[in-house]
């Protein structure tokens, strides 16, 4: 181990002496302002890692497996099947096909899909929705409680980051992701989860966002006159965008809904990282 860290420093150092002699002087006045400092911020925040309330997370695990049991019993009873399993793909699309529901998305093998987005438009159907519920429920069980308690290590969980992990450059984070814990105003079973992490004594959280800051940078560097209208007014860009293209959905600026509003924000940054795919999935 130590023969391989030694190693694994000796060829980053030559490595950075032969990628620094390529720099040319922008680029290397964003490696030393930039990338750098941010690199040792990173480097910190994984030493010292973030505080969890161990009892609290506990205490979430506890409420949403209540809330699972109870939720499972609703579906067996709808069902008339006690032995029904909802997390078990072939018995819910058993489910749907008796039910006759028709669900346009297929799997690879062309079998019925039983994925989030293809159930999701007959949640009016109690039992749908209730199945939607119960892998709400799993994935915060499993994902958020169970998943963090298992990288506590001494009350703190030190993440890994990636300064430009992502597709759009943003900084990425993993083992585990907390970037990605629900926020507390989705549900009820979210905040729980969220008020298990805390500062040290003495000390409080922050939280900080610069406005649409990649949406404003596009305006400034395309000089776009509606997106700097639609900016200067103070108007959500994504909500304007959701309004300009509602007729992708069939309704008028007045249908546009939190959901639609997400799809235009997609759409947004599909555009401005040149991502096809997602453009094309959100309009088809």
């Amino acid at each position: 181990c130590e023969r391989y860290n030694a190693l694994d420093t000796l060829t980053n150092a030559l490595l950075e002496l032969e990628v620094d002699s390529r720099l040319d002087a922008d680029k290397r006045a964003v490696w030393e302002g930039v990338c750098k400092p941010a690199m040792y911020a990173l480097t910190d925040m994984e030493h010292y890692g973030i505080g969890v309330d161990i009892a609290q997370l506990k205490a979430a695990a506890t409420n949403i497996t209540a809330k699972i049991a109870t939720v499972e019993g609703s579906i067996r009873l709808a069902t008339g099947n006690q032995n029904f399993n909802p997390g078990s793909p072939i018995q819910v699309r058993d489910l749907m096909t008796k039910l006759g529901l028709k669900v346009k998305k297929k799997t690879i093998k062309g079998q019925i899909s039983t994925g989030e987005a293809a159930i999701e438009p007959f949640k009016h159907v109690p039992v749908i929705a209730d199945i939607l519920e119960y892998r709400r429920l799993k994935k915060l069980l499993g994902t958020y409680c169970e998943g963090l308690l298992s990288c506590v290590v001494n009350g703190r969980i030190h993440a890994s980051f990636l300064q430009g992990g992502t597709e759009t450059g943003r900084v990425s984070c993993f083992n585990p992701n907390l970037q990605n814990i629900p926020t507390a105003t989705s549900s009820m079973e979210a905040k729980l989860i969220r008020d298990a992490f805390v500062a040290g004594p003495g000390r409080c959280f922050v939280e900080a966002d610069y406005g649409q800051l990649e949406i404003r940078i596009a305006a400034w560097l395309s000089e776009d006159p509606k997106m700097i209208e639609v900016l200067r007014s103070g108007v959500d860009f994504h909500q304007r965008t959701a309004e300009m293209i509602c007729w992708v959905w069939g309704v008028g600026p007045d249908g546009i809904d939190e959901e639609k509003r997400k799809e235009a924000k997609t759409a947004n940054f599909a555009v401005l990282y040149e991502l096809p795919d997602r453009l094309g999935m959100m309009l088809s």
